[in-house]
């Protein structure tokens, strides 16, 4: 949820929001419609900014905090010592450093991810999400099913473990953490050594998701990168076969 009057602000948020997977369900420019929306809509994320109404957007920290969601300050000032005064301190991303805020965003998201094992923990609305969900990291049938309606463009990406003690629960947490920055058409297959992911209209999308996989260290070293796109005329099975001979890449990219 988005609380800012800033109609450019809410703008790249929703888009940036919607990048990273996550549902918007609802943005409100008054405190007092914040506070409302709040209790109605249950956010798992509220991302707030403290210059809508006069010392009025902390009862949005409050309705935020009273049903478990997290507050998320995105603004050009900050007050400490009102901040102070809540028992668990909102986070405060200074505007204009979006970036900033996405990593900070999707760091919220992992720890939430992992809090309730990839589960809501609240009640939904249920008129606002649009395509289907990300898969999730035991949802085999659901990548097969989308690699068999595959089409040309679309790319495949495989994250592949070096064999170490703990490598299932490493993959384990490898595919948590990128099922987190998965779009809503995304899929992913995770096994005890690697994590691939389908990504329609693949493209660009092998770059940003990698990119974005860099920024929050969600890879530990050592790791194997490998992706294809699906060739014109190709059958998306043997694309996959493809992908498993690829040539890696390096991890973590190098630089210069």
């Amino acid at each position: 949820m988005v609380c800012d009057d800033d109609q450019l602000y809410t703008g790249l948020i929703e888009r940036m929001l919607a990048d990273l997977g996550h549902q918007v369900v609802g943005i409100a420019s008054t405190a007092a419609d914040g506070a409302a929306l709040v209790e109605t809509a249950r956010p798992d994320l509220v991302i707030l900014d403290l210059s809508m109404d006069f010392n009025s957007d902390f009862d949005i920290v409050a309705s935020a905090l009273a049903v478990g969601a997290t507050a998320l300050i995105f603004s050009q000032r900050a007050d400490d010592a009102l901040l102070s005064r809540y028992a668990i301190r909102p986070t405060v991303v200074y505007k204009p450093y979006l970036t900033e805020l996405e990593h900070v965003v999707t760091r919220v998201a992992m720890e939430q991810d992992r809090e309730v094992g990839g589960q809501d923990r609240r009640a939904r609305p249920a008129s606002i999400a649009t395509g289907a969900e990300p898969t999730s990291v035991a949802d085999a049938q659901a990548f097969y099913g989308s690699l068999n309606d595959a089409t040309s463009g679309d790319a495949l990406l495989s994250i592949e473990l070096p064999e170490t003690t703990g490598q299932a629960e490493e993959a384990s947490d490898v595919a948590m953490r990128v099922r987190v920055l998965l779009r809503s058409a995304d899929r992913l297959l995770a096994s005890a050594t690697s994590v691939r992911v389908l990504l329609p209209n693949g493209g660009d999308g092998v770059a940003s998701l990698l990119a974005r996989l860099g920024d929050v260290g969600a890879l530990p070293g050592g790791v194997t990168v490998r992706a294809v796109t699906i060739d014109p005329d190709e059958l998306p099975n043997d694309a996959f076969e493809r992908l498993k001979a690829a040539e890696p890449s390096a991890w973590p990219p190098q630089v210069g």
